[in-house]
């Protein structure tokens, strides 16, 4: 446990503050790179995009948690804008930097929906290092336990599970999977793949990319609502290892937000793959040869 990690007299480095800082500047370079790569968004965007997301997602996260510790702030006002110390609730900065978010794209004239396949790998790796911050500070910790793993803080009696590192692993192993997702595959699969088109009886790849057996980026908004099933999971998951108030429905606050989350995500992805289905079976009707009069010969 480290909250401060360095101190120049009365000015103090907080170690979550610097994670959350490190994480935005290491996805701000990669998102400028990859922009100038694939050419969407305009490099210059980027600065807006991440400056919108972040500013109104630290306010709307903030607003969130002290509305869920209202009498202890209550107690506290001055303790309302600390927000270096640790004290953000994720789901309350998603909704409100996603609202700025489109309204900014309205106003730019682009596509919501592309950006926001766009930045959510990105949202993962600053999550992941926020996560770490978190650890640093020692918040956000878990339940007791007598894991090897176990950490024990200061001025705990017991020693109990570094609930943020599991969230930090799970959030870089999405950033990962996301990037994959919205870029990697489509460069992998420019040319048609041979195994692939002899189990579809000669069709190649370009005409079959729906029922692909590996994932291919169809629609804009398709990254977004993956990443938005998988983290609901895997914060309905670790819930059960964090110390949190039950509010007595069998499951914590965030857990119900998950699974209505969950839930939301998975039938929209189940709604575009029929539909996309639906499409590839209409073009493989039409692309068809009807044969001539003396067979498939001209």
């Amino acid at each position: 446990m480290m909250p401060i990690l360095a101190s120049f007299g009365s000015f103090h480095i907080f170690s979550y503050g610097f994670s959350i800082a490190l994480g935005v500047l290491t996805a701000l370079f990669l998102m400028r790179q990859q922009a100038r790569r694939d050419g969407f968004p305009a490099p210059d965007q980027i600065y807006d995009i991440v400056f919108f997301v972040m500013v109104t997602g630290f306010l709307g996260a903030r607003i969130f948690y002290v509305v869920q510790h209202a009498r202890w702030y209550f107690d506290h006002p001055l303790e309302i804008a600390a927000f270096w110390q640790g004290g953000l609730v994720f789901y309350g900065g998603m909704i409100v930097s996603f609202i700025s978010l489109g309204i900014y794209c309205r106003q730019k004239k682009i596509s919501f929906l592309k950006i926001l396949d766009f930045i959510v790998p990105y949202i993962a790796l600053i999550h992941a290092f926020g996560r770490i911050g978190c650890f640093l500070n020692g918040c956000c910790y878990g339940n007791a336990c007598s894991m090897p793993w176990a950490v024990k803080f200061p001025g705990m009696d017991a020693a109990v599970h570094p609930v943020q590192l599991y969230e930090a692993i799970y959030n870089l192993g999405l950033f990962f999977l996301l990037r994959f997702l919205y870029a990697g595959i489509e460069n992998r699969h420019k040319k048609p793949m041979r195994v692939w088109a002899y189990w579809n009886r000669g069709q190649t790849h370009e005409t079959n990319t729906c029922l692909s057996p590996i994932p291919q980026k169809k629609w804009a908004g398709e990254i977004a609502v993956i990443y938005f099933f998988f983290y609901a999971a895997g914060r309905f998951g670790l819930e059960f290892f964090r110390t949190q108030e039950n509010p007595g429905w069998f499951f914590t606050w965030n857990q119900w937000i998950s699974l209505g989350v969950m839930l939301a995500a998975a039938v929209l992805l189940r709604y575009r793959f029929q539909k996309c289905q639906v499409q590839q079976q209409l073009s493989s009707k039409i692309n068809v040869k009807e044969p001539g009069p003396f067979g498939n010969g001209t």
